[in-house]
């Protein structure tokens, strides 16, 4: 499954969690409790993974990095 950017907003108490969100809402995210804060945490750290897991290489990394395998023919 690869995950968009689109897929990445959860809400938790109203709040939308992505790439949008400001320190005004993480506040009311950290007000909402330990829980609500840890369930935020795990997920992003989980979609992160994934799309690091999903994509091809760094950037910086040199075209000679790639493995032959994962080499467009």
């Amino acid at each position: 499954m690869k995950v968009n950017a689109a897929d990445t907003i959860i809400e938790v108490g109203g709040i939308k969690i992505g790439p949008s969100l400001t320190k005004e809402l993480a506040e009311k995210l950290y007000e909402l409790g330990q829980e609500a804060v840890v369930f935020v945490l795990t997920t992003q750290a989980k979609m992160i993974a994934q799309q690091m897991a999903n994509s091809a290489q760094s950037p910086a990394a040199p075209s000679s990095a790639k493995p032959v395998y994962k080499k467009e023919k």
